[in-house]
């Protein structure tokens, strides 16, 4: 198993998560929340020790979707679709007593499937190779040096890089922009909010799906093992070059 310190990082945060979902049980839907995320965590090492590393956590009910639920029990999967479904809605009509048990029993069935070997119908996809960043359209490059203005209006020094499908050169025409922000370290915190919003809302005005994962250079330069597996996707990805000061007398 080549990922195994990151496979054992995101099992020990989907167990962490869970039983902060347990201590959260009469607050509803951060209750939900909480659940959703360990299931994310624990489906993305599944991922991980199957050899497809590049499975991201917040996509990940489309990957689930498409290459896992149809190698796990069926129950598992429909159980895993709910709880996702039902985040952030109003109570189930599951009582969440019973909902906390039977998702206790997914984490526990998801971390099996990561310490044990893929089944011989698993075929990994290949990770997609990077792109240079003039092999871009000229809209995404202008979008791009847009977002990274508007960023920098509120956190100077901040940096921006592409990654995902468009980084990659396999994005499709509603395909979204996956943006890492790196902030500098003297940041303050309502700074970080205010940066993201901005170019949120720049995405929104020119229609554009957009993905977003913050750090500080702290983060990026020294990640939680947790967080490898992002770091190695964004690592391969396209920095938004800062704009060249005009040297014009």
């Amino acid at each position: 198993m080549p990922y195994l310190n990151q496979v054992d990082a995101l099992l020990h945060e989907a167990h962490r998560l869970f039983a902060h979902a347990e201590h959260e049980e009469g607050n509803w839907p951060h209750c939900g929340h909480l659940l959703a995320r360990a299931l994310e965590h624990a489906a993305c090492a599944v991922f991980m020790a199957w050899d497809e590393p590049h499975a991201p956590e917040k996509k990940m009910h489309r990957f689930f979707d498409e290459r896992l639920a149809p190698h796990v029990d069926p129950a598992m999967a429909t159980l895993v679709k709910f709880v996702w479904a039902r985040e952030g809605q109003g109570r189930s009509d599951t009582a969440v007593e019973q909902l906390l048990a039977l998702c206790r029993g997914a984490v526990e069935y998801l971390t099996g499937l990561a310490q044990g070997p893929p089944p011989p119908s698993w075929m990994p996809l290949p990770i997609p190779g990077p792109i240079s960043r003039d092999e871009l359209s000229g809209e995404e490059r202008h979008f791009l040096q847009e977002a990274l203005h508007a960023a920098a209006e509120w956190a100077p020094g901040v940096r921006l890089i592409l990654f995902g499908s468009r980084a990659a050169g396999t994005a499709g025409p509603r395909s979204d922009y996956d943006i890492f922000f790196i902030f500098p370290d003297q940041t303050a915190e309502w700074q970080r909010p205010q940066s993201i919003g901005s170019v949120t809302a720049l995405a929104i005005a020119r229609d554009i799906e957009l993905s977003v994962e913050p750090a500080s250079e702290q983060e990026w330069l020294n990640p939680p093992e947790v967080s490898r597996p992002l770091i190695e996707r964004v690592e391969a990805g396209i920095e938004v070059p800062r704009p060249q000061p005009d040297k014009r007398a």
